[in-house]
């Protein structure tokens, strides 16, 4: 025996769409829609299906854009507009839709992730559709035998019924009503049968029973392996889009995550806008409304600028390393910037990137790759040398930190090894014996410490009268197990090397 779906609802298949619309006919038609209800462009999704619809072969500009993303605007306009006259009125708002988004998208090459993406969507509107209601029942239509058992019967279940079949937990559910839906099993021990009830994000509830087991369990591993599929889809469109986020870089309105631009004028604080010239995005401010203000993208998030560690006024004092675009260099451009150096090695890379992101060669299409120190502040000297113009972040990250946990001594040893990768930079306080006025003065308070002075008293008399000791021929014997390198206070640092 099996039932329809309640009188909650019964859905009217008269209203189904005709069936001389193509999927695709019906994804466009669905797009330009939800774009106009928004009041925005269609997405890219729509615009790769309408250009699939129009484009006249390979060598054509929309086949191009259909495939890649890539708007070729010499010639896609006059592609777009050809024959139009003879084209149906639905067919001319596909090209209005897809000239509007043409125009509007700033970034007109091809797109990273174009088909993919859309063929993410189109499984997860294919699962839509095969885990739909038919007559109130959710399964998949492959598992509807005959027409017999077509829930179109008209068969409804009293209220009573319902209440009772939903008034009680179920032996299994899955899903969500505000996705593809709530379902339910319950199994009727005495027949071998049961039911399964659903629930969609409208709040109607369905019900499907049966008293064949076997057609029951077979109804309940459609629904789990479509929800599967339907999960897996999101999962994976999610990851793209994080990973997308992720390969951002650069200054962005924290609005729009939109590309933002730093124009100075002399005299004058330097200000953000747009690259085509607007302010940031409206915010609401003490003083009412206000441009936001500027950020910076990292780990796939936009952050507000001022608190990266990357300008003159946010490094906090420690280490710090003024980088430059070699070719901005090379062409005569000084684009650089103060990075704060004691941070991770993943920041640092962030902060690389976000330089060469804005460099004023790459916007000119240059390659804009290379980039190298050209100063250091909170380094001592010769660390510096040791460190060179072109360091690796790795190296810069060990001793700009080194330098802020235990003082520029560090970076003296560091000289001393030659090399920041050296095993024994890491066991720096091992070896560190302290700050000095000079060498003579270590090795007179290494005498006191070493109560030297205390034997000499012990002496004699007669013989303590005879007895000194020679401190400066004993602190340069000294310096043949240590190392001692000059303070820039005039003082020295030691360390036993012995």
């Amino acid at each position: 025996m099996e039932h329809a779906l309640s009188n909650e609802r019964i859905i009217n298949q008269a209203n189904a769409l005709p069936a001389e619309s193509s999927r695709d006919e019906r994804l466009i038609k669905k797009g330009i829609e939800a774009a106009a209800q928004d009041e925005r462009p269609i997405d890219d999704r729509t615009a790769r299906y309408i250009a699939g619809q129009l484009h006249g072969g390979q060598a054509s500009a929309l086949y191009s854009l259909a495939s890649t993303g890539n708007i070729v605007e010499d010639t896609v306009y006059h592609e777009m507009y050809e024959d139009l006259e003879a084209q149906t009125p639905e067919v001319a708002s596909w090209v209005e839709a897809l000239r509007a988004y043409c125009l509007a998208r700033e970034d007109k090459g091809p797109i990273k992730g174009w088909a993919e993406n859309a063929a993410i969507l189109d499984r997860i509107d294919a699962t839509r559709e095969r885990v739909q209601v038919l007559g109130g029942i959710a399964v998949a239509p492959e598992l509807v035998a005959d027409a017999d058992a077509s829930p179109a019967a008209g068969h409804a279940i009293h209220a009573d019924r319902l209440d009772e079949l939903f008034g009680e937990p179920p032996d299994k559910e899955i899903g969500r009503a505000d996705e593809l839906g709530w379902f339910g099993l319950i199994i009727d021990h005495s027949t071998g049968g049961g039911a399964i009830i659903s629930q969609d994000e409208q709040g109607f509830r369905y019900v499907w029973e049966t008293d064949d087991g076997e057609a029951l369990d077979q109804r309940w591993q459609s629904v789990i392996r479509e929800h599967r599929t339907y999960e897996d889809s999101l999962v994976d469109l999610e990851r793209r889009h994080q990973a997308a986020r992720l390969e951002r870089v650069g200054y962005a309105c924290p609005e729009c995550e939109e590309p933002i631009i730093e124009r100075t004028q002399p005299l004058s604080p330097p200000t953000w806008s747009h690259q085509d010239g607007e302010p940031l995005c409206p915010v609401s401010g003490d003083a009412g409304s206000e441009p936001a203000q500027p950020g910076v993208w990292r780990e796939g998030e936009v952050v507000p600028l001022a608190g990266e560690a990357d300008g003159d006024d946010a490094h906090g004092g420690g280490p710090r390393v003024y980088v430059t675009s070699l070719a901005d260099y090379i062409n005569g451009d000084l684009h650089g910037r103060w990075i704060a150096a004691d941070r991770d090695v993943e920041d640092l890379e962030s902060a690389v990137a976000r330089l060469l992101a804005m460099s004023p060669a790459r916007r000119n299409g240059e390659d804009a790759e290379e980039w190298a120190v050209h100063d250091y502040e909170g380094f001592e000297g010769d660390v510096t040398s040791t460190l060179g113009e072109w360091p690796s972040l790795q190296d810069l990250s060990k001793v700009a930190k080194g330098i802020t946990e235990h003082g520029p001594a560090f970076g003296a040893w560091v000289a001393y090894l030659g090399r920041a990768s050296d095993e024994l930079v890491d066991r720096f306080e091992e070896f560190y014996r302290g700050e000095w006025g000079s060498i003579t003065d270590y090795a007179e308070d290494y005498l006191q410490e070493t109560e030297f002075y205390r034997l000499l008293d012990d002496l004699p008399e007669y013989i303590r009268h005879y007895v000194s000791v020679d401190v400066e021929q004993y602190a340069e014997d000294l310096t043949s197990t240590m190392y001692v390198a000059d303070t820039p206070e005039g003082g020295v640092w030691v360390f036993s090397v012995s």
